[in-house]
């Protein structure tokens, strides 16, 4: 579950560990007025409870992204 200030408002939806980021990073589905970015959030784990912050959808910037399309392309046939 996804709670603010003790409440549950939401759940996630899919989560995975980014090894670019170094950082668990997920979606969940919350109402509108907790969607805004930069609000703080708790997510209950199995395991333990672990704070969140609702952040813009891209987590990479995209001209990372050429580069590494661009090395990764120039090793084909290689």
């Amino acid at each position: 579950p996804v709670l603010k200030d003790g409440e549950r408002i939401g759940k996630v939806t899919s989560a995975c560990y980014s090894p670019r980021l170094e950082k668990n990073i997920g979606f969940a589905m919350v109402p509108v007025e907790y969607s805004e970015i930069g609000v703080e959030l708790t997510v209950e784990r199995p395991e333990e409870t672990v704070s969140a912050t609702v952040a813009d959808r891209v987590f990479f910037k995209p001209e990372q992204a050429e580069q590494t399309l661009s090395a990764t392309s120039s090793n084909k046939g290689a």
